[in-house]
């Protein structure tokens, strides 16, 4: 590793998306010099990631600590905690606690509350044994990941980003799980995206960075097709306690 960061990730997975964007997305915002590895994943994890990652999981970052060994941290959004806290000056969290505490619990809650509703569909085999079961449980997580969007296009009705206080590490997060959303689409169940104009107006901002355009580039990936747009207000923010 001749750089201090190197990031293992793959694009053949359960999306069309790089596993590695949102780490990515991170170190562009952040400034910081990276090496990338692709990681062949079919039929299984090679024993030298297992090695780094003992369950496996992708993406991966190792980090190069001074003299001392290189540190390996997974899954996502540990990796976006940790370059945060390690950069604070390159702004992923904000510098007064109770506003670093809403961008925790935003965190925590796409965590638990969004990304985890979209595994029954990309490997329904994990959360049923009958295909009549995969096909409720696939339907029930389409409807619950459409509530959740419809809930975060009435936020972003009030506010600019994620958490009222501005960019941050949250609106990263969300934004590659706005494209979890597109990759699945449409799925019954599942809301037509250009229902969501606060969430299609917040995406052109997030695109309209430099670092996700840079990580859009380097993944060769395009970006979320525009939709119709509402005027959005900014300046109330959203209570995640």
């Amino acid at each position: 590793m001749t750089k201090p960061y190197k990031l293992y990730y793959t694009t053949k997975t359960f999306t069309t998306e790089s596993t590695g964007l949102i780490p990515r997305i991170a170190l562009e915002e952040l400034g910081l010099p990276y090496e990338v590895e692709e990681v062949e994943l079919s039929p299984s994890p090679p024993d030298w990631y297992l090695g780094l990652n003992r369950r496996g999981q992708i993406p991966t970052l190792a980090v190069g600590h001074n003299d001392g060994p290189v540190v390996h941290i997974a899954p996502s959004p540990a990796i976006l905690l940790a370059l945060a806290d390690r950069h604070p000056e390159g702004g992923l969290l904000p510098v007064i606690w109770v506003e670093r505490a809403k961008c925790y619990a935003a965190l925590i809650d796409m965590v638990e509350n969004l990304h985890a509703r979209f595994m029954p569909l990309f490997t329904p085999e994990r959360y049923s044994t009958q295909d009549t079961d995969a096909g409720s449980t696939s339907l029930a997580s389409c409807r619950s990941i459409s509530a959740y969007f419809a809930e975060m296009d009435q936020r972003l009705s009030r506010q600019s980003f994620v958490v009222g206080t501005g960019y941050s590490l949250c609106d990263i997060y969300f934004y590659v799980m706005v494209r979890w959303y597109l990759d699945i689409s449409p799925s019954d169940g599942l809301t037509p995206f250009e229902s969501f104009t606060n969430i299609s107006a917040y995406c052109r901002r997030i695109e309209a960075r430099g670092a996700v355009q840079a990580s859009l580039q380097k993944d060769e990936i395009s970006k979320i097709s525009t939709h119709e747009s509402s005027e959005i207000r900014t300046g109330t923010e959203i209570d995640f306690t």
